[in-house]
């Protein structure tokens, strides 16, 4: 790569667009994770130090199903993977553009979902096969850094020798045409940059605050930009006109109508998609802000009509013609215990003693054993219940029916596909206030 000077004044009449992602300090970046950054076509530039998942998604709030051991939720593993396809797209539209991607060199870190699934920190940017034969990285820590590359624009950056908690094989990635901007030991690549499409994708030392002055970072990243930058245009030359634009301006001007209007007809189905999701929620979710409300959605549309927010009571109130229904809801891992009816008991009596009115029914809907698949709830060979014997003889005796939230979407699939008539809902809504103890809706 050829060295340019320019000078500090030269770079501020180029106004850099950073993102800043699991570092902080550099001084126009901005600092987000990838839950909440534009789409990085946007940027001129991305600084990306992923020391974890958190790191990269943490404004989704990451779920795990075992988090020390980094095993995710299967669901939010999915959901992971298709953000880290997404944003590896953008990345290629940016290094399309002529932009940079400056990663920090860490250790390959694992995250799975499954014994054959799982996500790394580098999945939204590179394939496994590139991080695995052009880097070969490998963990290991130092702070020797060797045959710096002083005619490249980061060499100003490196030469304060920031240390390394990862290195790639120097020799491997050189052939695959990866160009070594620092070594060490004659064996390993500290920093690399290899030109992908129009940009560059550069790997940095995993240190990072060891550098007194964070601009120094920005600088460089400035100076790779503006080498190839086009002159500014004068003012006058837009009135110049190239034969064949006053042609092509006109259909630019339709299509862009057109894709806009596609956008927003995209933009309008991925809503409705995103809230038939939603009902997923009854197979697998729990909580007041997940499980509960879908939960009264689905009591709503078998004509139960939800009061609860005049009746503020435990995690529901509803009414219909065979009467009124207080309604509580658990989520669970395991079996559901009696202390949620306990609850409902309570609530019960307390609303009984206010309004000196018919005690209402008690409604429990349980997701026991959520995390675990349909068929396999009860796990099999367990011995365990969906719910506990003590709770369901409770119920019977407490005029408190119980219900699968598994149930409840089944029932919610059919109204759906226009297959639960006005009189099967009748039924229904009958059954659950005649019932007693577990009642399993077909």
């Amino acid at each position: 790569m050829t060295t340019i000077t320019i000078s500090k004044s030269e770079m501020a009449t180029y106004s850099l667009r950073i993102l800043s992602v699991g570092i902080y300090g550099l001084p126009n970046g901005e600092n987000r994770d990838f839950s909440s950054a534009d789409v990085l076509q946007d940027y001129d530039a991305v600084v990306v130090r992923a020391a974890s998942i958190e790191s990269l998604f943490g404004g989704f709030g990451i779920k795990y199903r075992n988090a020390e051991a980094g095993l995710l939720e299967r669901s939010h593993g999915e959901f992971l993977r298709r953000q880290c396809i997404k944003r590896r797209i953008e990345a290629d539209g940016l290094l399309e553009k002529g932009g940079i991607v400056i990663v920090f060199m860490l250790p390959v870190i694992r995250y799975p979902w499954e014994d054959d699934k799982d996500l790394t920190n580098y999945d939204w940017l590179l394939s496994r096969k590139v991080v695995a034969d052009e880097l070969g990285i490998s963990y290991g820590t130092g702070k020797t850094i060797e045959n710096l590359l002083t005619n490249h624009p980061l060499y100003e950056y490196l030469k304060f020798k920031p240390s390394w908690s990862a290195y790639s094989d120097l020799e491997t990635s050189a052939q695959h045409d990866w160009q070594i901007l620092a070594s060490a030991y004659g064996s390993h690549a500290l920093s690399l940059s290899k030109k992908v499409k129009n940009g560059y994708i550069i790997l940095i030392p995993s240190s990072y605050s060891e550098i007194e002055d964070p601009s120094i970072l920005e600088d460089c990243i400035q100076a790779i930009l503006t080498i190839d930058l086009p002159s500014p245009k004068p003012e006058w030359l837009k009135d110049i006109i190239v034969p064949g634009q006053e042609v092509l301006q006109p259909k630019l001007n339709e299509t862009n109508t057109s894709i806009e209007g596609l956008r927003s007809k995209a933009k309008q189905i991925t809503s409705e998609i995103e809230q038939l999701e939603t009902w997923k929620f009854l197979l697998y979710e729990k909580g007041e802000h997940h499980l509960q409300p879908i939960v009264r959605k689905a009591l709503s549309a078998i004509g139960l009509q939800d009061k609860s927010d005049i009746e503020q009571i435990s995690d529901g109130f509803f009414s219909c013609e065979y009467g009124d229904a207080i309604l509580e809801v658990e989520g669970s891992s395991g079996s559901i215990k009696i202390e949620k009816i306990s609850q409902l008991i309570k609530d019960r009596a307390n609303y009984f003693a206010e309004k000196k009115t018919t005690s209402p029914k008690g409604i429990l809907v349980g997701n026991p054993f959520r995390e675990e698949p349909l068929d396999n709830r009860p796990p099999k060979g367990s011995h365990k219940k969906l719910f506990t014997r003590e709770l369901l003889q409770t119920a019977e005796k407490q005029d408190v029916v119980v219900m699968l939230s598994t149930d409840l979407y089944n029932i919610a699939s059919l109204d759906l596909i226009g297959k639960m008539s006005d009189e099967r809902k009748q039924e229904i809504r009958k059954l659950i206030f005649e019932s007693t103890g577990l009642l399993r809706l077909p």
